[in-house]
């Protein structure tokens, strides 16, 4: 199980701009805006924590047992 920190190295490795985080049971989705998919800008970029596996956010959203826990800025 990956840990936050593991899972933000991993996001930043592929998405150069994050100050947001949504926490889910699974996996952790990071952004650059909070509202940022909802405005037509890039898709969230989401971390499967018992993986490390990169995903969009689309393709994370189609997958069951997705549970949400919390969001936050990122520092």
């Amino acid at each position: 199980m990956l840990t936050y920190e593991q899972a933000l190295d991993i996001a930043k490795s592929k998405k150069s701009k994050i100050n947001y985080c949504a926490e889910y049971n699974n996996a952790y989705a990071f952004s650059y805006d909070a509202g940022e998919a909802s405005k037509g800008g890039d898709s969230p970029i989401v971390i499967m924590k018992d993986t490390g596996a990169a995903l969009n956010f689309i393709a994370y959203a189609v997958k069951d047992g997705n549970e949400f826990v919390k969001e936050f800025e990122v520092k």
